[in-house]
């Protein structure tokens, strides 16, 4: 079951493997918690920056703040109730804990409570979406964070996770081209619920849909349709015209979500199992030619460092739990919120992923 595992870590105090407590449905955000903890460039920013030692915690500003009361009511501060938030700083001292606390599982009630104060649809405890949870995440830490630096000083998310879209749509009827550049800080990609055939010697073998499939698909050349026509700058046309989309800059950290729910006249999910490399994805394909003219090859080479897997039948219910490598020993760890075992990169290999996020080789500290 553990095969390829240093079966001496399995029940050793290693630091960075203290779990989560569920609060409520809280998985998602426990997730989120531990892939981004993981990611050594910005764990160790929360751990040794200091512009957060004086912001008080909404567990300080709210002592009495519960998650386990037996009427499930969602705490929350009451109108004559002023409660100072930061996310920096409740996602610093949760990653504080957990990277000090060799066995016991953390407490995240402070930074639950922050997250469902900012953002008021996250109140009551139904199942949440962990990549809205990301996002909301890391733009509110962006926002906060550009208060404490001069205007264009990039923040932590901007170098860890900050890459660019180059988008290009050339005119149907001048040919006129023309060049955009996106910001993003994770990408959004189709899964499709199909087994392709491979050709091989004895004829064609079947295969998994893989990363590179949904990459392909995404920088294949788009046709705008009716509803989204293109108007021409230069000869003023209006048509159905060609686009595709390159990766410009590339970040230190590539975040992929896997668009795995189908919203219709119902929520349907797509269950298929999606390949991906663990120790090379190369993005030298998917990125424009003259990002590949100006960079190192080394730059464009990534190395899996955290997998996020929702299990369940529909958006609105399920579980999340994660899955991380953990830098200082490179050993793989399963992160199912209080629960953490340690677990093959096989076992994570064949995981149905719902998030995947990947580091730059030469900026991994990859054992």
């Amino acid at each position: 079951m553990y095969s390829g595992i240093d079966y001496s870590v399995r029940n050793s105090p290693v630091i960075g493997k203290a779990g989560l407590e569920n609060l409520g449905n809280s998985c998602y955000l426990n997730s989120i918690v531990q892939c981004i903890s993981n990611i050594p460039i910005f764990r160790d920013f929360l751990l040794n920056n200091q512009l957060f030692k004086d912001i008080p915690l909404v567990s300080e500003q709210v002592p009495s703040i519960s998650f386990r009361s037996s009427s499930r009511r969602q705490p929350s501060p009451s109108g004559s109730e002023t409660v100072q938030i930061c996310l920096s700083a409740e996602l610093s001292n949760v990653v504080r804990k957990v990277w000090s606390n060799p066995r016991q599982s953390v407490s995240p009630t402070s930074l639950f409570a922050a997250f469902r104060y900012s953002f008021p649809r996250f109140h009551g405890f139904g199942q949440q979406d962990a990549q809205e949870c990301l996002r909301l995440l890391l733009e509110q830490i962006e926002n906060e964070l550009s208060s404490f630096f001069s205007q264009g000083h990039p923040t932590i998310v901007q170098q860890c996770f900050g890459g660019s879209i180059i988008s290009e749509i050339i005119c149907a009827q001048c040919q006129k081209l023309s060049r955009k550049e996106d910001p993003f800080f994770d990408i959004s990609l189709v899964v499709r619920n199909v087994v392709i055939l491979k050709r091989h010697s004895d004829g064609y073998i079947p295969r998994y849909f893989s990363l590179g499939d949904s990459l392909n698909r995404f920088c294949s050349g788009e046709r705008l349709n009716s509803e989204r026509l293109y108007r021409c700058q230069s000869c003023d046309s209006c048509d159905s015209s060609t686009k595709t989309m390159r990766f410009g800059k590339l970040p230190p950290v590539l975040v992929f979500h896997f668009k795995r729910f189908h919203w219709g006249s119902s929520v349907e999910k797509i269950h298929s199992y999606v390949s991906f490399p663990i120790k090379e994805l190369d993005m030298t394909p998917y990125c424009d030619p003259c990002v590949v003219a100006g960079t190192n090859a080394a730059e464009r080479l990534y190395t899996l460092t955290a997998v996020i897997r929702h299990h369940g039948k529909g958006a609105g219910f399920g579980h999340y739990t994660a899955y991380a490598k953990n830098s200082a020993l490179g050993v793989w760890f399963h992160f199912d919120d209080s629960r953490v075992t340690a677990v093959s990169p096989e076992q994570v290999s064949w995981t149905q992923a719902y998030l995947l996020f990947y580091s730059r080789v030469d900026l991994s500290n990859d054992k």
